[in-house]
């Protein structure tokens, strides 16, 4: 059946829109919900007729769908129900049920508004979305519990879980503006380092080609000279692009217009000595992934924080000597020792059959909520260490490439003056050269990773301490 659209209908069309539908959809819901009229001729007279009218309806409608979704932005509709010690009701919450308990809240909301995939089987917290107009949805939060007590201590953990979703954002997007602006610092570096090299091989080939004119050296010396020259400069510029690159990148991590960005130099960026007495593991409590496991094997439990720091053994983190006692000694197998620790912990309920959490949760589910969190301390104490071991190694790194560029700058001078004099070659200068300019380079990046590690170190832990 064509017919004529009297205002928008989702997936169909919008208002004054010719369309084919299956004849029950017309007859059925449709036209006798006045969303719509045959396509005749005298219905499509009668829609110009009235389409200023029709245009002002729909837009009261909208407009009430719009004052509707705010009123209902952030509503949370609580359903108590009876369920099994598994959490899963007797019985299912419907469209009907969710739509009454709206109304109940004094919101004048159809049951059709309502979209619910599947009815709701057990306990828990929900997004339903609500149809309230073709172009106006909202998504409210069913809280389904056996108490009042329960629908809070949900809405807890649900907010908890959105507080350690917006901790990762925010610890994963300051390390991403700190790791983009060292980038930076490091770019302007090896760019500086490559403009002296650049100027040092122009004054260079200027050299060698005075001595050829004296006969002193031959034209291969300098066409070398002049070839190596042109490859400092081609680096030179495709640093200026990569520099370009990455601030096209900062700006688009702080939500702003691409421009140059003033800085500070990366060789005078001040950082900690060294971390020699290690981190606690407890300040790996910081971390979503942990606090969630930890939360779980609370629950499991205990139910309150009065054992929190029993999860928390004495152990702390401390790079290339891996996980370590109260006493210093190295713990050859974490994972056994935190088994130990949680285990001797939980193990006293488990022969008492104690239920703590107000409903009777399976021994399975309490072994593996503290299997989780002990392999969770786990991973995030490898990334820990992995990156104090990333830091102590490039420390360790300055030293030697220090060392080295002060070697190589003197053997660099003592070259030179030696092929002035006609005691050397040119390629014995190049060779010094090349030599200094890639130990200044890798002194950079390695500085650059130094500070990588520590921005790692930072993600690690989950961000910044409060």
């Amino acid at each position: 059946m064509e017919i004529i659209l009297l205002e928008h209908v989702d997936k169909l069309g919008k208002m004054g829109d010719k369309v084919n539908v299956k004849n029950g959809y017309a007859r059925n819901y449709l036209l006798p919900s006045k969303k719509a009229l045959r396509a005749t001729e005298a219905n499509v007279a009668f829609y110009e007729n009235k389409k200023a009218e029709l245009e002002a309806h729909n837009k009261a409608l909208l407009e009430e769908a719009g004052k509707k979704a705010e009123a209902l932005k952030g509503y949370s509709a609580i359903l108590i129900r009876q369920a099994a010690e598994t959490g899963q009701l007797y019985g299912s919450v419907t469209i009907r049920d969710i739509a009454a308990a709206i109304k109940e809240s004094g919101f004048d909301i159809e049951r059709r508004c309502v979209f619910l995939e599947r009815p709701i089987k057990d306990l828990g917290v929900y997004e339903v979305k609500l149809n309230l107009h073709p172009e106006v949805t909202q998504t409210i939060l069913v809280n389904v519990a056996r108490t009042d007590d329960d629908a809070k201590k949900q809405a807890k953990a649900l907010y908890a879980q959105s507080e350690d979703y917006r901790q990762a954002v925010r610890t994963q997007l300051i390390a991403g503006i700190a790791n983009t602006y060292y980038t930076l610092l490091m770019l302007d570096e090896q760019l500086d380092i490559s403009r002296q090299t650049e100027e040092a091989w122009k004054e260079t080939v200027a050299s060698t080609r005075a001595l050829m004119n004296a006969g002193l050296a031959n034209e291969s010396a300098v066409s070398q000279m002049e070839a190596a020259y042109y490859q400092v400069q081609g680096s030179v510029l495709n640093l200026q692009q990569q520099i370009s690159q990455v601030e096209n990148s900062l700006a688009l991590l702080l939500a702003e217009t691409p421009r140059n960005y003033e800085r500070g130099i990366l060789a005078k960026q001040q950082f900690p000595a060294d971390f020699s007495i290690g981190i606690p593991v407890r300040m790996l409590s910081s971390r979503p992934d942990v606090r969630s496991a930890e939360r779980t094997l609370e629950a499991a439990f205990y139910g309150t924080n009065a054992a929190r720091s029993a999860f928390y053994p004495s152990i702390t983190l401390s790079g290339s000597a891996g996980w370590t006692n109260s006493a210093g000694a190295m713990i050859i197998n974490p994972g056994k020792f935190l088994a130990s620790a949680v285990g001797s912990l939980t193990q006293p309920l488990f022969n008492r059959g104690q239920v703590v959490a107000q409903y009777r949760i399976a021994r399975a589910q309490q072994e593996e909520a503290a299997l989780g969190f002990q392999q969770t301390l786990l991973n995030a104490g490898s990334e820990v260490n992995d990156a104090l071991i990333a830091y102590q190694t490039s420390q360790g790194k300055r030293i030697l490439l220090d060392k080295q560029i002060t070697s190589l700058q003197t053997a660099l001078r003592s070259t030179t003056l030696l092929m002035e004099h006609g005691n050397t070659t040119y390629l014995e200068v190049l060779t010094s050269r090349q030599s200094l300019l890639s130990a200044q380079l890798s002194q950079t990046a390695n500085h650059f990773t130094e500070i990588q590690s520590l921005i790692n170190l930072y993600r690690a832990l989950g961000g910044g301490q409060e």
